[in-house]
């Protein structure tokens, strides 16, 4: 039978061992960016016309969020339905009218969630940019032009 003593020591390891592995395997993010998976996020406080935005990533050391898979999506939309205002994401068919592309990587969408009935560049009024929308379960084609918040992604740094 273990006595208290023995019974504390048991669990002060264990929340050692537990704590140890779980920082080893979190992402490590900059201050105010927000670890998700092996990424972080930037969820700005600012709005910015897209291109801004994008290079303003870029000045952060990131660059607009480009989503590849329905857990990214999930965590990103639960970031904006808290917020409650539209965010843009990076990516764009400006190059190409009906090819989307991340824009930083300049790879095509290999995951997409666009709300229903989009795209739909909106009475040809060149929607070339997605935002993400509060309380929506999709994408939004809008114009680049207006002014939103923003989220950047970044590459986290695995802790040792």
């Amino acid at each position: 039978m273990l006595t208290r003593k023995a019974l504390g020591l048991l669990f002060l390891a264990a929340a050692c061992f537990s704590t140890i592995h779980i920082a080893r395997s979190a992402t490590r993010c900059n201050h105010g960016w927000i670890p998700h998976g092996q990424s972080c996020y930037l969820i700005s406080h600012d709005q910015e016309q897209w291109n801004n935005a994008e290079s303003i990533c870029e000045l952060f050391g990131g660059y607009l969020a480009e989503i590849q898979n329905a857990a990214e999506y999930n965590f990103i939309q639960s970031q904006v339905n808290t917020t409650q205002k539209n965010f843009w994401v990076g990516g764009s068919d400006i190059e190409n009218e009906g090819t989307w592309i991340w824009m930083a990587s300049m790879t095509p969408l290999s995951y997409a969630k666009w709300e229903a009935g989009e795209p739909n560049s909106d009475h040809n009024s060149d929607e070339n940019c997605i935002d993400i929308r509060p309380g929506k379960l999709g994408w939004n084609d809008e114009r680049c032009y207006l002014v939103q918040n923003y989220i950047c992604e970044g590459e986290g740094v695995e802790r040792l």
